[in-house]
Formats: structure tokens, C-alpha cells, sequence
């Protein structure tokens, strides 16, 4: 083994091993730097005998082990496996065997990446009880596992001992990953290793096998050995230790070409002579975001660049990435297009199937929330109805529904729902239907409208409940509810009939359809002889479905935040922008547990002298110095570098990354996040449309309609003219609309406060009694509820107002007025003087074109704050 060190990608050129270099098949550690390698012009002599990542050389060489079905059914038997060994055990080892169900997926990460290294369960000492479990559940595990069997065979086994065997493993394997666009790739006597600065046991052992097989290792190392503190990496992979070339025996270039960079005056911090007092050639500057909102801003400017300018594309690295991505989707889902089938419709609908089965209930339930994303999703219809048509008035009535999980629970509340709706509903709304009343008396005469459950119309509940009853039907065919296992291929076939017969051809979206020919592959390749348990099956498939068991998952994803490890390819990217963010002062300081779960650094040192767990170990513990050496990279080879972070990041105030401080004080600039971001630009609008036409009837509304649009113009908009009369549909609004109807009718002395009570109490099962008795105390009756106003032919009370606008009084803070006044006060108006002024109002905004919104603390009583872009909510008082 030699190793070819270089300072500078251009040092490549009169390298003393610069003809190895070029008559090598050239592997790239990660796929991120096999991106930047490649695409890069000037190097592309040196790749005439292949270019390709490691990791995808792996998973041709090796497809029965990284193969997603693979995985699936590994997981499924994990699962197994688990509960096998909680049945009839005490409660104390039920417990501990839960968190190994709640850690599952690490738990299987564990038993493959002891297994990529060579470990047996035998190898292993368990210093805790959690360890000594672990080593129970693999040793069980594994006797059961052909996968694991096989790569054993093959990986320590044939390929250790039969030279023929890896060499056409290898050769068919590079040949499978060598995209054939010009030649074939050529198995060569060498093989360059690329940017390994650290290095995994199944790499190693890969390694050693390419050497033991006669072919030529030849590692490529980025290493400035004037500046060893920020490639200290290199040296913990690189030593006696290891059996790797140790630096004093590498060949460095013998001309050098540098760079000035901040890269260098950040590197010089960690030698002895810290001097560096050269002007740096590329960009840097220091950028702190006082809030997510401001840095989400900055990301829309930069977005906007992109479209203008594609070399001047900035891209985002972090060490936080998954939190700022998981924060940043909620504003661009388009920007994070991952390939796999819950990212679609189709996916959601077969993900929420197969999480509907409760293994603890031994039964199947559903959420709200899984209910709408299957109405949602396109994928359920009954009586040539999709659910997508009835989302609305499934929201409408899910509070009413509050609490059922299994089908039996909805078939009961659906009942009640429907005798109360004749009970409530039915007694006003049959005196109303003999004068055929207006929408106006129905709004004024029944006040049970108001709640949105009440108000949906028989035949909208129905089609709910067909679809709901017909989600539940197909759960249980699916799983085949009679059977206690299920074939691994009997139920991927009932998957695809599933598809196959769910909506047409025509109706699914391009990827929908690419990605159900590939879920047919994925079938085609399990294994039919395969039966689990149901409740075994489920959780599996819908880590499957997720592309959780896809090694090359990453790959798939597009975000807007990369890893920061993904700065390995920025050396080959010319004039690179780049935006290292979330550079806080934790995140470059918090280990992540890169070690297998459950066991420890200390259970682990104890192996022995096993240098596949020392290559383990040696990971975790050089986190710290691969971030150093990334940012190094990066400070050093980008053309323009920002660095920031969040001050108010997850509740916490945070200070900056003790490097930001290094750089400030080597003399990195800081911008001010208010003059580098651009505010984002606010859509104008579309402001509701009333025609005058339609004035001369509104004159004749009842004051009712007035009050609101004396209180909010946008409110009167929505409540009466895209809708008949507005309902509540959030079970914060119900609360008041229940105490509300409790005080009305109690001031009218409808009958016995506790007779009114029981009666009230049985149209809202949803609520338990000690809640519904805690509303019903807190409501407050008054003689002006009684008073009546006179539309048409018929005396309304006011009580009726409690139904409307929630609340009689609400003080602003800041001006001390009741926001609620102008509403009530259209009802003490002798003269008419007040109501003439809201009409005439009226007038004027219909005059301007525009319905505008009066937003302020009293919008969280609006019926319409879900589709008011202005409205304000509770949390902006705070």
C-alpha cells in the first residue's frame, strides 16, 4: 500500500506518482466527493480507467445485503424476535424489552454494523444489563437470518479464501456501477482510494482484500504537512496502528503550489506559530441571525439569486442539518423532492394502512390525522365519491369525534351524532321549514348550527362514514385479519392489486408511476417463503415504504441543507459559494453516538486487540477533528464563505462557535443581518370581490350581519358572502359556543338548570362530564340575553349574539378599549345612526374594491382565522 499526499487538487499535475494516479481505477470514499471529482474538467484525465464511490461499489458487490427487501425482513424478524423473548416474562424485563422495541431500527443498525465488521456476539463482553440483552436478542437473531449468513459466508468467508471469487465480484461489481457513456472501465493492476480520512471496518476489510488479491492500493490524501493540526484525522487512520501507510512513509508532491486562504490563517491557529498575516484570496464574512424567521429570510433572497444567476449559487452546509431542514421544509416542500413512496399520495395511503394496526389492542385504529391524510391522498372512494372532495367537512366534524381510534368507537359516535343532530337540530329546524325560512332566520333560530358538526348535511355525513367504514375494510383485507402470519409475498401482492384497482392510470402523477414499477422490483425480489406475524409486519413496512432500508437514501434527497460532511467535494467546485450555518456554540462541540447501541466506549475497549472495533471507536472519537478539517476545507478552497447562526435557535439564546470567534479575531468581517437580507417580498392580497348589485339586498339584512362587518370587514366577507352563515369548526370555539347556549337558554328559564344541563350533556359525548360541568359553571346568564330584535315576522333574543361573537367584552392591552364593543353597540342604536355609519362603510370598501381585514386580539373569536391570511392569533400578544 503507497499513499499519494497533495496540498492542492492542481498538485495532481508532476506528482512523483502522477501515472499511477492516471492508470487506476479511481474510488472516491463518499459519493458527495465522487460529485465534485468528476464533475470536475480539469481532472478528467486522470479518470480514463473509471470513476466511481465506494459506497456504490458496495451495494453492486453486495446486493443481498444493502437490498431495501432485505432489510425489510430483517427488521420484520427483529421485531419477532423481540417479542418472543417479553412473552411471559415479568414486567421489570417487559420494560427493558420495550426500549429495545422503541430503539429498534438502532438496534438493527447495531447487529449489521458489528456484522460488517467481523464481529460475532461471542466476540463481545456485557458490562450492563441493556448490553447483555442485546447480545441475547442478536444471538438469536442471527441464527434465524440468511442475510447475515451469507455476507459472513462471502465478506470474511469465500472472499478471504478464494481469489477468483472477489476478483469477478469485483469485476462485475465496478462494471454495474461504471455509467457507459464513452468505454467500459478496465480492471487495472491499481486501484486509487480517495479521501478516506477515516476509515469503517467493511471499508478496511475491502481494502485488505483488493491488497491480498495482488492488485495495487494506492490511497490519494489531501494532507498540508506544513499545517498537521487541522489533518490530525489523517494521522489517528494512517498509522502502525492501523496497518495503514503512516505519514513518514506517503510521497508529497515536489512542487507546491498554494493558496493564500482563511483556510491557512484558520489552520495556523492550531501551530505553534500562529503567525499568517497574507491577505487571503477568497471571501469570507461572519453573519449572525437573531431568530429562525431572519434566517429563513436569507435563504429566500438567496433563492432568488439562484433564478438570476446560477454561478453565483449558494450553497448551504451544516452541522444542524436536520433540524434546520426539518424547519426550512414547512416553507419550501418543494425543495425537498425525496424519492420514495411516502413523499407521494400513494405513499401516505399505504403508510397510514399499515400503521393502523394496534398490536397492544390487537385491533385497528386510526388518528384524525391519518384519517385526513387518507382522505387527502386521493387513494379512498366509495360510491364514486374521493374523500379529497369531503376534506372540509371531514375537519368540520372531527371534533365531535374526539377520542375514537377503532372502527367500533366511530360506528358508536357516528350514532350519537345522528340522534343528537335530529334531537338538536331537528326540533328548530322543523318549525323554520314550515314559513320556509331564510338562511338568516335558520342563522337567528337555530343555534346549534353554529357548531360545525351539527350544521354538515345528512348526506355529507354518510359518504364520511362509507369512506371511513371502507378505510377500516381495507386494512383488514390487506392484513388478512383471519390469518396469525402473513406471507411476505402474499401481502405485497395484495399491495399491488390494492394499487393496481385504487384510482387510474392516467390519475397518478409521473414519479407515482415510476415508483410503483419500482415497488413491483422490490416484490419480485423477496422471498416467498417468508411468513411473519401481523403485528411483526406493519411497523416494517412502513420504515420500508419510507426508504428507511435504502443505503443510498441520501442520494435520493434533495434539501437545502447539506451535511457537513458533504464538504469533502467543495476542493473540486470552482469558485464555489458556500453558507456554513447553525455554527452555534454546541454544535460543533456535541458528540453524536456514532458508536453501536447500547454499548459504551469503556464495554467496547474491552474486546481486545480487534482493530475493526478500533476503527470503530476511533470514529466517534475523531468527530471533533473532522469538523475542524471540513471547515478547514472549506475556509480554504470555496471562493466566498458566509458562517452563522442563530442566536434564538429551540428556545435556547445562543453564542457563536468558539472557530467564529478564531476567524473574527483573524479578521473575518461581520454583516449585519439586517442590511445582507432582503426583506421578502409579501404577495399583494387578492381582496374579496361584492358587486353593487348586490348592495340593495344587504340593506335588508338583519343587524346581525352589520355587527360583524362593524368589527372586521374581511370577517363580514367570509360569513356572508362565500358562505350561507359561518359555523365554528375548532373545539376552542365549541367550548364558548356551549357555554354560550347554556347561558341563553338557562336565561330564559328553557327549563331546570340541571334538567338543561343533562340535556345539553348528551348532545356533546365527546367531552367527559367533569369538562362539560366546568363549562356549564363558568357560563353567565343576564337579563339583556333575553331582549329580542325583530327580523321579518319573528322576536330573536339576544342571546343569540353568545353564538356569534363568543364573547361580549375583550380589552386590548395597549388601548385599553373593549374591541368587542362596536359589534353590541349596532344593538343600542335608537336611531339608527351607528348602523347607517357600517353601511355606508360598507359602501365604501365595496367602492375601493376591497374587503380589508381589522386584525387584532379579537380574531382568535373569528370563525375564518384558518383562511385569513391576516389574522392575528393568541401567540402574537406574547
Amino acid at each position: 500500500m503507497k499513499v499519494a499526499a497533495y496540498r492542492e487538487p492542481k498538485d495532481w499535475i508532476d506528482h512523483p506518482l502522477e501515472q499511477q494516479i492516471k492508470s487506476s481505477i479511481h474510488v472516491c470514499a463518499t459519493f458527495s466527493l465522487f460529485e465534485g471529482v468528476s464533475q470536475s474538467k480539469t481532472h478528467k484525465k486522470y479518470f480514463e480507467k473509471g470513476i466511481i464511490s465506494l459506497g456504490q461499489l458496495l451495494q453492486k458487490m453486495l446486493p443481498d445485503w444493502y437490498s431495501p427487501a432485505v432489510q425489510l425482513v430483517q427488521y420484520t424478524r427483529l421485531t419477532g424476535v423481540i417479542n418472543k423473548k417479553s412473552a411471559g416474562q415479568s414486567e421489570a424485563y417487559k420494560k427493558r424489552m420495550k426500549a429495545f422495541r422503541r430503539n429498534q431500527k438502532d438496534v438493527l443498525k447495531s447487529i449489521r454494523t458489528f456484522t460488517e465488521s467481523g464481529v460475532r456476539p461471542q466476540d463481545l463482553h456485557a458490562d450492563t444489563e441493556e448490553e447483555e440483552l442485546f447480545l441475547d436478542i442478536w444471538s438469536e437473531f442471527q441464527q434465524e437470518d440468511r442475510a447475515i449468513q451469507l455476507f459472513n459466508n462471502r465478506v470474511y468467508g469465500s472472499w478471504e479464501k478464494q481469489s477468483q471469487m472477489f476478483k469477478r465480484a469485483l469485476t462485475n461489481g465496478i462494471a454495474d456501477c461504471w455509467e457507459k457513456t464513452e468505454r467500459e472501465p478496465q480492471l487495472t493492476k491499481s486501484m486509487v482510494f480517495h479521501g478516506f480520512y477515516f476509515i469503517t471496518p467493511l471499508q478496511y476489510q475491502f481494502i485488505q482484500l483488493v491488497s491480498k488479491n495482488g492488485y495495487e492500493v494506492l490511497f490519494l490524501n489531501q494532507y498540508n504537512d506544513e499545517l498537521p493540526g487541522v489533518h490530525t484525522i489523517w494521522d489517528t487512520f494512517f498509522n502502525v496502528e492501523t496497518g495503514l501507510p503512516a505519514k513518514e512513509k506517503w510521497t508529497f508532491p515536489t512542487v507546491i503550489r498554494e493558496t493564500n486562504s482563511w483556510g491557512k490563517r484558520f489552520a495556523h491557529y492550531f501551530e505553534t506559530d500562529e503567525s499568517a498575516a497574507y491577505l487571503p484570496m477568497n471571501k469570507a464574512v461572519i453573519q449572525a441571525f437573531e431568530s429562525f424567521t431572519s434566517f429563513q429570510k436569507h435563504i429566500t433572497q438567496q433563492k432568488k439569486v439562484w433564478g438570476a444567476e446560477k454561478n453565483q449559487k449558494e450553497y448551504a452546509y451544516s452541522p444542524e442539518e436536520e433540524a434546520l431542514n426539518t424547519r426550512l421544509r414547512e416553507y419550501y416542500p418543494d425543495e425537498y423532492k425525496e424519492r420514495h413512496f411516502l413523499s407521494y399520495p400513494i405513499g401516505q395511503y399505504l403508510f397510514h394502512l399499515h400503521t393502523m394496526w394496534d398490536s397492544e389492542r390487537n385491533t385497528f385504529v386510526i388518528t384524525e390525522k391519518a384519517l385526513f391524510e387518507c382522505f387527502a391522498s386521493g387513494w379512498l372512494h366509495e360510491h364514486g365519491v374521493n374523500g379529497k372532495l369531503l376534506l372540509r367537512s371531514l375537519h368540520r366534524v372531527f371534533p365531535y369525534f374526539q377520542g375514537c381510534k377503532n372502527m367500533n368507537q366511530w360506528r358508536n359516535r357516528m350514532k350519537e351524532l345522528n340522534t343528537s343532530r335530529d334531537t338538536a337540530v331537528g326540533s328548530f329546524a322543523s318549525m323554520l321549514e314550515e314559513v320556509k325560512a331564510d338562511r338568516f332566520e335558520r342563522m337567528m333560530g337555530i343555534p346549534f348550527e353554529r357548531f360545525s358538526f351539527f350544521k354538515i348535511s345528512e348526506e355529507e355525513l354518510a359518504l364520511i362514514f362509507a369512506l371511513i367504514e371502507k378505510l377500516f375494510h381495507t386494512a383488514e383485507s390487506l392484513f388478512n385479519q383471519n390469518r396469525q402470519k402473513v406471507e411476505l409475498w402474499k401481502h405485497f401482492e395484495s399491495i399491488s392489486v390494492l394499487v393496481k384497482d385504487g384510482v387510474p392510470n392516467e390519475e397518478l402523477l409521473d414519479e407515482e408511476k415510476k415508483l410503483l414499477e419500482e415497488l413491483e422490483v422490490h416484490l419480485a425480489a423477496s422471498t416467498p417463503e417468508e411468513s411473519f406475524d401481523l403485528s411483526d409486519l406493519s411497523e416494517a413496512i412502513v420504515l420500508y415504504l419510507g426508504g428507511e432500508f435504502s443505503k443510498d437514501n441520501e442520494l435520493k434527497q434533495q434539501k437545502l441543507i447539506s451535511s457537513l460532511t458533504t464538504l469533502d467535494r467543495i476542493p473540486y467546485v470552482e469558485g464555489a459559494y458556500i453558507h456554513i450555518c447553525g455554527l452555534h456554540e454546541k454544535s460543533l462541540q456535541t458528540m453524536k453516538g456514532l458508536l453501536p447501541w447500547p454499548f459504551s466506549h469503556n464495554s467496547l475497549q474491552k474486546v481486545g486487540n480487534n482493530q475493526r472495533i478500533q476503527l470503530l471507536m476511533l470514529r466517534h472519537e475523531q468527530q471533533l477533528n473532522e469538523r475542524r478539517y471540513l471547515l478547514y476545507t472549506a475556509l480554504h478552497f470555496a471562493s466566498h464563505i458566509r458562517l452563522s447562526w442563530i442566536k434564538d435557535w429551540q428556545n435556547e439564546q445562543l453564542e457563536e462557535a468558539f472557530y467564529i470567534e478564531l476567524l473574527r479575531d483573524a479578521g473575518v468581517k461581520e454583516s449585519s443581518s439586517e442590511t445582507n437580507i432582503a426583506t421578502s417580498i409579501i404577495e399583494e392580497t387578492k381582496q374579496p370581490v361584492i358587486y353593487y348589485d348586490a348592495i340593495k339586498q344587504m340593506e335588508h339584512w338583519p343587524i346581525d350581519a352589520f355587527a360583524e362587518m362593524a368589527l372586521c370587514p374581511r370577517r363580514f366577507y367570509y360569513s356572508y358572502i362565500t358562505e350561507d352563515v359561518a359555523d365554528f369548526e375548532s373545539e376552542f370555539h365549541h367550548e364558548f359556543l356551549f357555554r354560550g347556549l347554556y347561558s341563553a337558554l338557562d336565561s330564559i328559564n328553557f327549563t331546570d338548570p340541571n334538567d338543561l344541563f343533562k340535556e345539553l350533556s348528551l348532545l356533546f359525548p365527546q367531552w367527559s362530564e367533569l369538562r362539560k360541568r366546568d363549562l356549564a359553571d363558568r357560563s353567565t346568564t343576564s337579563k339583556e340575553l333575553t331582549r329580542t330584535t325583530r327580523y321579518k315576522d319573528a322576536e330573536y333574543t339576544l342571546g343569540r349574539l353568545k353564538l356569534q361573537f363568543l364573547v361580549r367584552n375583550f380589552i386590548d392591552p395597549a388601548t385599553k378599549e373593549n374591541l368587542m364593543r362596536p359589534a353590541y353597540q349596532l344593538f343600542e342604536d335608537p336611531d339608527g345612526s351607528r348602523l347607517s355609519e357600517v353601511k355606508n362603510k360598507l359602501k365604501d370598501q365595496v367602492a375601493q374594491n376591497k374587503m380589508k381585514s381589522s386584525a387584532s386580539g379579537i380574531c382568535r373569536y373569528c370563525p375564518h382565522t384558518a383562511v385569513c391570511a391576516d389574522a392575528k392569533f393568541a401567540i402574537d400578544d406574547e
